[in-house]
């Protein structure tokens, strides 16, 4: 039986859900019954297929699961403390009722979506031995690791209750993932999460997004934020918007 990604030398015996249980049964997916699991390629129709990125398709995120990846004490202790302080938190942007952020708000997000990320990639069997690292981190200091952006979005219009993607950044001499993207939706509310030190030109596409962007993490100054920023964007905007950042350019 593998060690349990959190790297607290337990042995991994229990799964884990990308899509929280209390959030499927707050978005009235139920927690028993048919695996409705779809995998979508919502790639823009006539997009060019980007150089380094390597786009993944984008599925619903309703049972996506982690397997055998997490001990029960990490599963039952501070993952679930994480879990409980999101909830009250994350619920009113999920609904899509606008509010406002503090910094401990913003913290708790950030945080919660540092976790998700990395449960997301070991979902998506990626890199284990960079995903480790940043799980020793979060283990040890239970916020984010280093190099890590979480921003969040409005997703309009909801077409699928909950989503989920990954699109990353190899380098050319041995397509060796450097940059991580995981997209993650639950009803009006987006998660847009790097992983991995961003180049200038991709910081800059950043930049250029803001509108539809709010920065959660890392906590650059303490002063409230507002949600839902100016512009809404869909999931296949959230995609092309992932894209944009990895290529450092507009796409076309």
């Amino acid at each position: 039986m593998p060690p349990c990604i959190w790297t607290c030398e337990r042995k991994a015996t229990s799964d884990e859900d990308v899509l929280p249980i209390w959030l499927r049964r707050h978005l009235n997916l139920g927690v028993k019954g048919k695996r409705r699991f779809q995998r979508r390629n919502i790639l823009v129709p006539g997009a060019p297929d980007p150089t380094h990125p390597v786009p993944e398709r984008v599925m619903n995120a309703y049972y996506v699961k982690a397997r055998k990846t997490v001990c029960v004490p990490c599963n039952t202790g501070w993952m679930s403390d994480i879990q409980k302080a999101t909830k009250p938190i994350m619920t009113p942007l999920v609904d899509n009722h606008p509010t406002t952020l503090t910094p401990t708000g913003q913290a708790i997000l950030g945080t919660w979506a540092g976790m998700t990320g990395v449960t997301a990639e070991y979902a998506c069997g990626t890199d284990v031995e960079e995903q480790r690292r940043r799980a020793i981190y979060q283990n040890s200091r239970h916020e984010p690791g280093p190099n890590t952006l979480v921003y969040l979005t409005h997703i309009d219009p909801v077409e699928i209750p909950s989503t989920l993607g990954c699109t990353r950044m190899r380098t050319k001499q041995n397509h060796r993932p450097v940059v991580y993207c995981v997209i993650f939706t639950a009803g009006s509310l987006g998660f847009v999460i790097f992983q991995g030190a961003l180049r200038e030109p991709q910081r800059t596409r950043l930049h250029a997004r803001s509108a539809s962007l709010i920065p959660v993490w890392p906590i650059g100054t303490l002063e409230n934020r507002v949600w839902p920023p100016r512009q809404s964007i869909d999931v296949r905007g959230m995609h092309r918007l992932a894209q944009e950042v990895l290529e450092g350019r507009a796409s076309h």
